[in-house]
């Protein structure tokens, strides 16, 4: 009875502990999203504050790089968006 019981105590134990393991996974891996997506924003910024308007060929094609860099990043990231448009546009 006594090798029953604590079998039943470990068992509860072990899934709390893995239930514990499986939140901190999960917040671990939300928290990495996060500071990839703050970076990805800060450096965006950055380019949105510039006063480089393209006084040059070269600044003009950086910008227009980082604008289809830009148009991919959302298109990747948002895919169901993107095909429903091109099928509505398509009627």
């Amino acid at each position: 009875m006594d090798v029953v019981l604590s079998l039943l105590t470990v068992s509860v134990f072990s899934f709390c502990r893995q239930h514990k393991l499986d939140e901190s996974l999960a917040y671990q891996q939300f928290s990495a999203n996060v500071g990839e997506e703050e970076s990805w924003i800060n450096e965006k910024n950055t380019l949105v504050g510039s006063d480089d308007f393209g006084d040059t060929l070269a600044a003009v094609q950086v910008s227009l790089m980082s604008r289809s860099t830009i148009l991919l990043y959302v298109c990747l990231q948002y895919p169901t968006r993107n095909m429903r448009k091109t099928k509505n546009s398509s009627r």
